[in-house]
């Protein structure tokens, strides 16, 4: 069990949100990897781990301000049979 923490207020001034998605691209090795990046970002949107947001609009008004925007790159690693393993970074 975790100990309890004092809930962390949003503080502006440490983010720099993306101010336009125009050019904007995740990691090369996510587009290298796409098929296995939908499949797990799905997995993980069925298991309530995470939520799609269409728009910027809707996730400005879903959160009440611009969202800090994260690249995802995909880590592949093989085990000794030869099985493709792919995590989100």
């Amino acid at each position: 069990m975790f100990p309890a923490v004092d809930p962390v207020k949003f503080c502006p001034e440490l983010y720099d949100p993306a101010p336009s998605l125009e050019g904007w691209t995740n990691y090369q090795s996510a587009l290298d990897e796409r098929e296995d990046l939908d499949k797990l970002v799905s997995d993980y949107v069925d298991r309530g781990f995470c939520r799609i947001i269409p728009t910027m609009d809707e996730a400005v008004r879903e959160y009440g301000r611009q969202p800090v925007i994260n690249k995802l790159g995909v880590v592949v690693k093989y085990n000794e049979a030869g099985a493709k393993k792919s995590r989100i970074i």
